[in-house]
């Protein structure tokens, strides 16, 4: 009788590979460890430690705002603050389709 194939991640780990963390479709629910694979993912790998100190949860992500990007988590350079807020726009948004 045929064996039943591994799931992807138990593909993965079979072979030895990284099996990707799975960021949880509800953005309130993140822990801090779940916001610093969000930041990596969308290129703001920078500012986890920051992020981590503050202990920024998911909760504490959705209330951010301009300013305490820049005085907080030292988001200074406006460009970058536009891209975070853009990036994390469309995580908001998949959420709330996700959740209708």
């Amino acid at each position: 009788m045929a064996q039943p194939l591994p799931s992807p991640s138990g593909a993965l780990s079979m072979m030895g590979e990284e099996v990707p963390k799975r960021i949880p479709s509800c953005v309130p629910n993140w822990k801090t460890c779940e916001v610093q694979t969000w930041l990596q993912q969308v290129g703001f790998s920078a500012y986890c430690d920051r992020f981590q100190e503050l202990q920024v949860d998911g909760d504490l992500l959705l209330n951010i705002t301009d300013q305490d990007l820049i005085a907080d988590l030292g988001m200074t350079a406006g460009l970058t603050r536009k891209r975070f807020l853009r990036d994390f726009t469309c995580v908001e948004d998949l959420c709330q389709l996700l959740h209708m």
